[in-house]
């Protein structure tokens, strides 16, 4: 899948160095992506359309390679600022699509609505506290 996908290494995925056996498992070296997983982070309001552009941004990559990421998970998924990379592409399938009918497209709207979800959630949690400091 890297070799397929080897213009989006280092901009949305990682760079792929090659296999390794490490003790005796089969394993790919991979470079390191700096940045925090969106499951660690909390969506700040106001930064909606921004987070939409980024998961949009590279799961269209991906469409344009015909892959499909078929693991999209927060903790799958870092904010590097800039933009957004993946990671754990084992479950990646290839298919041809477009944009509009993907299962790509509907990722980065699961994500985005997953991060919504988990602000919510830190925003009501936060109100608690302040109720219970009054």
């Amino acid at each position: 899948m890297y070799r397929r996908l080897q213009s989006l290494q280092g901009r949305f995925i990682s760079y792929f160095y090659g296999e390794a056996i490490y003790g005796s498992v089969p394993t790919l070296v991979l470079s390191e992506i700096i940045g925090q997983t969106l499951d660690d982070l909390t969506m700040k309001h106001g930064d909606d359309k921004e987070f939409e552009r980024k998961l949009e941004e590279v799961y269209k990559a991906l469409t344009m390679y015909g892959v499909t990421h078929e693991d999209p998970k927060l903790d799958n998924t870092i904010d590097v600022g800039n933009c957004i990379m993946i990671f754990d592409l084992e479950q990646c399938t290839i298919e041809e699509m477009n944009w509009k009918g993907s299962t790509n497209k509907g990722s980065a709207g699961y994500l985005l609505r997953r991060l919504q979800s988990n602000r919510q959630c830190e925003d009501e949690e936060r109100q608690r506290e302040e109720k219970r400091r009054d």
